[in-house]
């Protein structure tokens, strides 16, 4: 670390620029008190029934308060996500903004319907190094400042782990093995593990991936594969000519 965290602000590129500012800001709001951090957090209720549709965007921005600890969470997390936009702003400089927005609607669908977990940057950020690690799995990543390094296939393990070890340092071991609290702990690699399918996986096989901008899908390379689709339904039901 060459330089103190945010002096490197200016360094990154402007989707995870401006994001990172934007988290500073709530949690200088936060702390100075000029709202309360129940104002920023998610809820279906009163985002869909009472139209406070700025929970949408702030759940996603605060990390807490102000300190050492939101520092380097910030550093690491924002480093990480410098070298994503780096890597899918290459096409489109709005693909990596595209991917972001991908990300925050199902973890909006997940927490309306399923779980909610209020404040989702924890779960977003999860999913992203996650995303990082699965596409650069011989890099050596770290976590608490570098006090912990491990190889980055293994960051849904120790993500995990790691998660549970907090949770067990702040509520016992009560709900250390209780269900939703693995689940809550797995969220963000599940998500992780399911964007890096569609881009990966799903997108080698059928030849574009669900979750890229639509202005980067292949159209003349989809309009072929449903023609060839329908082709072979057309002759099934072709009545026999003698």
């Amino acid at each position: 670390m060459e330089r103190i965290p945010m002096n490197f602000i200016p360094d990154f590129p402007p989707v995870t620029q401006a994001w990172a500012i934007s988290s500073t800001i709530c949690s200088l709001l936060v702390d100075y008190q000029y709202i309360d951090h129940i104002d920023l957090v998610y809820s279906p209720q009163l985002v869909f029934q009472k139209h406070q549709y700025w929970r949408l965007i702030t759940c996603f921005l605060y990390m807490g308060k102000l300190d050492l600890n939101l520092v380097l969470n910030l550093y690491n997390v924002m480093t990480y996500s410098k070298q994503l936009e780096e890597r899918r702003g290459l096409g489109s400089r709005f693909s990596y903004l595209w991917f972001l927005t991908v990300h925050c609607c199902l973890l909006v669908g997940y927490a309306t319907y399923c779980k909610n977990h209020y404040f989702l940057s924890t779960v977003l950020t999860d999913s992203l190094m996650y995303y990082y690690a699965r596409q650069n799995p011989e890099l050596r990543m770290g976590v608490f400042a570098g006090v912990i390094e491990f190889r980055a296939e293994y960051y849904g393990f120790y993500s995990v782990f790691i998660t549970m070890f907090l949770k067990f340092l702040n509520e016992g071991t009560e709900k250390l093995l209780d269900t939703s609290s693995i689940l809550d702990s797995l969220t963000g690699v599940i998500l992780g593990h399911l964007m890096f399918y569609c881009d990966e996986v799903f997108s080698k096989v059928h030849g574009f991936s669900p979750i890229s901008a639509p202005w980067e899908w292949n159209w003349a390379g989809l309009v072929q594969r449903v023609q060839s689709f329908r082709r072979p339904a057309a002759n099934a039901v072709r009545p026999h000519q003698d």
